[in-house]
């Protein structure tokens, strides 16, 4: 009996020993592989199994491109680590919130390294450089495979070579002290790009930049430039560089169906008469944009430095605003293809508006306003519009050749009338199937102005234009004109010699007929002392600053009328008799 218990217990042991060894080995073989993983590779690799990658970073010499290191980039509970825990980038501190992985730097990563920063997918990368010093991160820096990058500099320099950055959305960047990038940056793909800061020399050395969407350079610094070099844009929406000197260095060629907004200009500075300011060193070549505005002031350089080749589907306006400058503010040959205006002004400065040849392939009216200049253009003009050509100078328009093509496709014009100084010199109608011929001008008239003459224009016969001379008779005619419908002997020259004496006479001496709606509001609001709008001006087709307060005031006042809520159409055509029906309701007979 005991012999048999004994047996049992026996038994009982062996069974339970089993179960014991059976439970603890795999338990036993873990301990052990991971004390071997320990002994070889820390304790941060046993991690690296379970965390989430965020990126890889990739360290090269710049003189030795053959050692290359690669590390990668954690999320932890408490932020990111770099694996085997290491701190490649010196002292450098990692976050991650959950979708942006932080990068500050506290000190500078040597620049002979080259640095890549490939992200995992879905990862937006943040860049901050908080000490002040040189160059932050390395000689040349690559950034792959982002979201959003965003990156923040305070009184130091980024990259001492080039910035390359390609991600699905936005990039920023914002700069202090001498440089943003000292290189290139080079954007192979982006959502919409945004480089600001004030930096003495520039923003970055040059630009070849891909968006999707806007493309912003802007730098405030009072000696800066946006762009030192070329700068080469293709963007899905609005391109603009602004500084105060200079807002690109070199040559600048931009590809978008956005409008294009280039401005060397201060409009907050004390000092501002005094600076030399440039919109494009270089040439400007712009592809297929909406609108064209570039705009300087400056004392003693040109908006666009070796000349330009702009198309655009809207509206070209190159302008030095109120800086008295000496110099043309196209230096070079110019060619402008335009759906829209072409304007160019220098109401202070004596330099011409292109020095070179200017070719207008297409327009819907051009208008050189240069009266302090010796000449509109320096050399030959070759404009084709659709509308009104007005060139002004304050000796000769054109010191070369005028060759003007007319193209009234689709327009209810019919002919057009040149005058110099005032004075018609032609009056083209249409020939036998409605074709123009050109006109070439070689005179030395200081202001030329071409205007069509439209099909359905009134037209009042030779009794009525001599009743109609006096200056009575002008606070009915411009109604009369637009109504009466006379007889066989009506003739289109009694409508032009009536309605040219009652202007003559109606309009402040020696101002010019206006030709289109921006030149009456502007003339109505001169005359009438230039009085400020109740509200802002709120035109968006209007971008002369005192024709959208002319514009604004007489929609104010009744006097005129806008063409929808955010629009004036100020280039469209306006006959004399509306002109003396307008100017009767802005100053009517006392």
């Amino acid at each position: 009996m005991k012999q048999g218990k004994l047996i049992r217990r026996a038994v009982s042991a062996v069974l339970a020993g089993c179960m014991m060894f059976t439970l603890s080995a795999p338990a036993l073989a873990e301990s052990t592989d991971a004390l071997m993983q320990l002994s070889t590779s820390g304790l941060a690799a046993q991690n690296d199994a379970v965390e989430k990658e965020l990126a890889t970073v990739t360290i090269t010499g710049v003189h030795d491109p053959d050692i290359s290191r690669p590390y990668t980039i954690y999320a932890t509970q408490d932020g990111a680590r770099f694996s085997d825990g290491l701190n490649p980038m010196d002292a450098c501190t990692l976050g991650y919130d959950g979708t942006t992985l932080t990068i500050n730097c506290k000190t500078t990563v040597p620049q002979e390294y080259n640095i890549k920063i490939a992200l995992k997918e879905g990862v937006s990368l943040r860049i901050t450089a908080e000490q002040g010093g040189s160059y932050q991160l390395g000689h040349n820096v690559t950034i792959t495979d982002a979201v959003d990058v965003t990156i923040e500099q305070e009184d130091n320099t980024l990259v001492a070579g080039d910035l390359t950055v390609d991600c699905t959305g936005a990039l920023k960047i914002t700069g202090s002290r001498t440089y943003g990038v000292y290189g290139a940056l080079n954007v192979p793909k982006s959502g919409s790009v945004e480089v600001t800061g004030s930096c003495d020399k520039y923003l970055i050395g040059s630009g070849n930049i891909n968006s999707d969407g806007t493309v912003t350079l802007q730098n405030s610094a009072y000696d800066g430039a946006a762009v030192a070099g070329d700068l080469t844009v293709t963007a899905g929406r609005k391109v603009a560089a602004r500084a105060v000197q200079t807002a690109v260095g070199g040559n600048a060629d931009i590809t978008t169906a956005d409008d294009v907004a280039l401005s060397a200009y201060d409009r907050t500075s004390s000092n501002r008469k005094d600076t030399a300011s440039v919109a494009v060193v270089g040439k400007l070549t712009v592809h297929n944009s909406a609108n064209v505005f570039v705009t300087i002031w400056s004392t003693g350089s040109s908006a666009i430095g070796q000349g330009a080749d702009i198309t655009s589907n809207g509206v070209v306006y190159v302008r030095c605003n109120d800086g008295q400058n000496s110099q043309p503010i196209i230096n070079g040959d110019t060619t402008i293809t335009a759906g829209g205006e072409v304007q160019m002004n220098n109401s202070y400065g004596t330099g011409p508006a292109v020095n070179g040849t200017l070719n207008i392939e297409k327009s819907k009216g051009v208008y050189l306003d240069f009266g302090k200049a010796d000449v509109a253009v320096n050399g030959n003009a070759n404009i084709t519009s659709s509308d009104m050509v007005s060139l002004c100078a304050g000796q000769k328009a054109v010191s070369g050749t005028l060759n003007y093509k007319p193209d009234f496709s689709g327009t209810e014009y019919n002919g057009y009338e040149v005058y110099a100084n005032g004075t018609e010199i032609t009056d083209l109608k249409a020939q036998q199937g409605g074709k123009l011929p050109g006109y070439t001008y070689t005179g030395s008239g200081s202001h030329l102005r071409i205007t069509p003459v439209t099909r359905d224009a009134p037209i009042v016969g030779e009794g009525d234009a001599g009743s109609a001379s006096g200056s009575d008779a002008s606070a009915d005619v411009g109604g009369a004109l637009a109504a009466v419908a006379l007889g066989s002997a009506a003739v289109w020259g009694g409508y032009e010699v009536a309605t040219r004496v009652i202007l003559n006479k109606l309009l402040p001496e020696g101002a010019a007929i206006p030709a289109n709606r921006g030149q009456l509001a502007l003339l109505v609001w001169n005359n009438a002392g230039r009085p400020e709008p109740a509200a802002q001006p709120a035109f968006a087709d209007v971008a002369d600053a005192d024709m959208a307060k002319a514009a604004q005031w007489c929609v104010e006042q009744g006097i005129m009328e806008a063409k929808s809520a955010d629009t004036f159409k100020p280039e469209g055509w306006t006959p004399k008799f509306k002109v003396i029906e307008t100017w009767n309701k802005a100053f009517p007979k006392q």
